[in-house]
């Protein structure tokens, strides 16, 4: 009889979603979604900046100057072209010297400070997304949670109120240095008693070297995110 046949099983299914949400896959939707949420930006990189003309400009010209500094004299950086006869007139606003490092070849090679900025802007929320989502996937173990957490993190209201200031948004290696760290930690706690391990394990340096780079990029990356 058809009421005593036994009954196809439903397997419970994960969330296919959740375990596509691979690191390439997410950080592709944060590009995606950077370039969505600054529309109609991503049209006029190297001839418009985003909000207003006061800041970004500012900063645009930041950019500019640090990269014919570090090319021409590296060792004057801060005495930039403004308030003269005064020095280190640089140190009178922001010195986004990170995000200048990272910017220099497109700027050296461009000619185009616009462009820089504006690129460095967008990436930054696609950054701070795939860091957080690393940082909270080494916690959680859970692909869906990471991409929220990222999520949360780049794009932020805070975040997008503050789409005039580089200076603010540049906050996307705070977590690729919490990660460093929590692995740092977590080595030096299950090795714990081997001192040998401690201090000659590659994997131990190679965690040290990328905390020291991710919180010298961090601490660089402005005044404001230093004091932070």
């Amino acid at each position: 009889m058809k009421g005593s046949e036994s009954q196809p099983q439903t397997q419970p299914q994960s969330n296919s979603l959740s375990l596509s949400l691979s690191p390439p896959l997410s950080l592709l939707l944060y590009v995606l979604l950077a370039i969505v949420v600054t529309h109609p930006l991503w049209l006029h990189l190297a001839d418009a900046v985003p909000s207003d003309i006061g800041d970004p400009l500012l900063n645009t010209w930041i950019l500019a100057w640090d990269s014919h500094a570090l090319l021409t004299d590296p060792f004057h950086l801060f005495d930039a072209n403004i308030f003269y006869p005064l020095a280190n007139t640089l140190a009178y606003s922001e010195h986004l010297f990170s995000t200048a490092i990272l910017a220099l070849p497109l700027v050296a090679f461009t000619g185009e400070p616009v462009l820089a900025y504006n690129l460095s802007l967008l990436l930054s929320f696609p950054l701070a997304g795939l860091g957080m989502y690393l940082l909270v996937l080494h916690w959680t173990q859970q692909r869906g949670a990471a991409f929220l957490a990222g999520l949360v993190f780049a794009f932020a209201p805070y975040r997008l109120a503050s789409i005039a200031h580089l200076q603010l948004l540049t906050i996307q290696w705070l977590p690729f240095s919490l990660l460093a760290l929590d692995q740092v930690l977590k080595y030096k706690i299950t090795n714990h008693k081997s001192q040998i391990a401690n201090r000659d394990s590659p994997i131990l340096n190679r965690w040290l070297i990328l905390f020291v780079v991710f919180t010298t990029l961090q601490i660089l990356a402005s005044w404001y995110l230093a004091v932070f």
